[in-house]
């Protein structure tokens, strides 16, 4: 299930954990009481494996001959509290602590989808590869995932068989 919120097992309280986007968590979840966590990372970890993505990135031209200006706007954009309020949710959430904090302020953005953004900005991984969201990437783990979940495979099976997977399409791509 790419949805978390599809699959029997977590609508009937048989799955403890999830994950999905912040930006996409409070819609996800609806009305249920749930709570967000840290990522469990092994000590000496070299990657935590949070994956942390902004939902947009801007740019000023170092060549523009209106560089000063450009990045006036772009600071009262993300920083500006009147600014925030009015951009809201438009842009996702905001990755400046000082948009988050006032979007929670106004109620416009739930504590959890703060405190979880907060906790994976603090945890996160190494940028993301670019196979990772390639569609034929993905769908080698999902068809894996799924035959563990249905308990077609052993967990020692399981990960034999994503490796063998995942290095085979890797291989084309």
């Amino acid at each position: 299930y790419q949805k978390f919120q599809e699959n029997p097992s977590w609508i009937n309280g048989k799955m403890a954990t999830s994950w999905t986007w912040v930006s996409s968590m409070d819609k996800d979840i609806g009305a249920r009481k749930m709570e967000t966590r840290q990522f469990p990372v092994m000590a000496g970890a070299k990657n935590s494996g949070v994956l942390m993505r902004p939902s947009q990135i801007f740019v000023v031209n170092n060549n523009s001959k209106n560089k000063a200006e450009a990045i006036k706007v772009l600071n009262y954009l993300f920083t500006d509290a009147q600014a925030l309020e009015l951009l809201g949710l438009a842009r996702g959430i905001p990755s400046t602590v000082v948009g988050r904090s006032v979007l929670a302020q106004k109620g416009m953005i739930t504590t959890m989808a703060e405190k979880a953004t907060n906790e994976g900005i603090a945890q996160a991984g190494l940028p993301q590869s670019v196979y990772q969201m390639n569609s034929e990437v993905m769908q080698v783990m999902q068809d894996v995932i799924d035959e563990f979940g249905f308990g077609k495979l052993t967990p020692a099976e399981a990960s034999a068989k994503l490796i063998k997977n995942l290095e085979a399409t890797l291989a084309t791509l």
